[in-house]
């Protein structure tokens, strides 16, 4: 599979999957190189599997950046209402499975030495 990256213009991006002898995998990255298109133009073109490195990582800087604009503008700390409480956040990042390692390793009768 051809990693494509970095190509600059439409006519670019239409020409590659023509010259590989095979499939081709588009790398969006947000604000690169490569002009913006949808997934269902991409596999138009030819492109077999279109991935998205830097995605989240993009939302959540711009998100971050925002929050702490309107904390600065503010001098005060955003809402707590309508957000998850503290429990729903940390299981959505995993405490559960966490916990549940910390407790295995703690634990001398679970542990992989007993």
């Amino acid at each position: 599979m051809a990693f494509v990256e970095a190509v600059q213009t439409m006519d670019e991006l239409k020409a590659v999957p023509k010259l590989v002898k095979g499939p081709c995998l588009l790398n969006v990255v947000r604000g690169g190189k490569t002009p913006d298109v949808d997934f269902p133009t991409a596999q138009e073109m030819g492109y077999k599997l279109a991935i998205l490195p830097s995605l989240l990582i993009v939302a959540a800087s711009d998100v971050y950046s925002a929050t702490l604009r309107a904390v600065r503008e503010t001098n005060a700390p955003p809402s707590s209402a309508g957000s998850a409480p503290v429990s729903e956040r940390f299981r959505r990042m995993g405490s559960d499975e966490w916990s549940a390692l910390a407790t295995k390793f703690r634990d001398p009768a679970q542990s992989p030495a007993a």
